[in-house]
């Protein structure tokens, strides 16, 4: 078979509103150092890249001055992005990881635990080694307070739970409404 005539398919266009394509680390903060990597992105040019220890607890964490309108409700709109694990054993056992020990979380207050939606890692989502796509339904997220889906200022995830070294990218963070 020939397969230099084959023509492959376009990618799928991006569903929803981008609130972080990860082309910059404008906003951007980890407990390791941050990165923009080059290195087989998700989408555009860069990912985000940090490498953390077991002591080293916040991986991602994104804050912003003006609010961002996600233009989604919480019951049709959902969150997602992609989140690259190099050792998902050293991520944490999904088994293993209570609640509240590893979470993924958004606010409208601009800070953690206050008017927030966030998911547990382990009971919400799985991580294993590699790219993980992340789609999480806005409607299946635990609330604290009333998270303003229209004032999105806040997004951080972390994990208590490491057992060793991992290097971590993320990219193509964007919300997107049921059926986009």
């Amino acid at each position: 078979i020939d397969n230099s005539k084959v023509i492959p398919e376009p990618p799928e266009p991006p569903r929803g509103k981008s609130f972080d394509a990860c082309e910059s680390l404008d906003s951007w903060s980890s407990w390791g150092p941050l990165s923009l990597d080059f290195d087989r992105p998700k989408q555009g040019e860069y990912s985000i890249k940090t490498v953390l220890d077991p002591s080293l607890i916040v991986l991602f964490q994104k804050d912003i001055t003006t609010p961002f309108n996600t233009e989604v409700t919480k019951a049709n709109g959902y969150l997602s992005f992609w989140l690259y694990v190099s050792n998902g054993t050293n991520f944490g056992d999904m088994n293993t990881i209570q609640p509240g020990e590893a979470e993924i979380e958004i606010t409208s207050s601009g800070t953690n635990d206050v008017d927030e939606i966030h998911w547990y890692i382990g009971r919400d989502v799985q991580i294993t080694t590699g790219w993980n796509k992340i789609e999480l339904k806005l409607s299946a997220g635990d609330e604290v307070g009333n998270c303003k889906l229209n004032a999105i200022n806040h997004f951080r995830i972390y994990n208590t739970k490491m057992t060793g070294a991992v290097e971590l990218k993320i990219d193509d963070l964007r919300f997107y409404k049921e059926g986009d």
